[in-house]
């Protein structure tokens, strides 16, 4: 299955919390006419402790895979 979670839900509910998500892949797909990018910059989704920003991942108009098994996190 897949989820969609807003930019409002990442940053006050899901970032530095006990969130964990199983999946494949993760996306990260910006509004048209969106500006704030330093914002992106700070936040980050890591499977196995390793680290990539929102905004990289944005930018890149691609999806990152998970390849450990682990769930995802948010920070």
């Amino acid at each position: 299955g897949a989820f969609v979670y807003s930019c409002d839900e990442v940053l006050f509910n899901l970032a530095n919390s006990p969130f964990e998500q199983y999946s494949k892949y993760a996306y990260v797909i910006v509004q048209e006419g969106f500006t704030n990018w330093p914002q992106l910059d700070n936040i980050y989704i890591q499977v196995n402790k390793i680290p990539l920003s929102f905004s990289e991942l944005a930018n890149s108009g691609n999806y990152t895979e998970n390849l450990y098994g682990k769930p995802w996190s948010i920070t």
